[in-house]
């Protein structure tokens, strides 16, 4: 099972969450950062570093 980390930025800023996320939970977390105003979302692969802007690919990388 792969696990995630998410940066986002918005007009104040830019953070960086540290604990890992299944992607599942990186998805909801997406939602909740788009709530509060955060823009350009990034997963990142823990084992791999690679980097998902589309979040919700994860959900379909699930699904496979």
């Amino acid at each position: 099972m792969a696990f995630y980390t998410l940066e986002a930025v918005r007009r104040g800023g830019m953070i960086r969450m540290k604990s890992p996320l299944t992607a599942s939970q990186a998805y909801t977390k997406t939602i909740e950062l788009r709530r509060a105003g955060y823009t350009d979302i990034v997963a990142i692969n823990c084992t791999t570093g690679r980097r998902i802007t589309e979040v919700q690919r994860l959900l379909k990388d699930l699904e496979t």
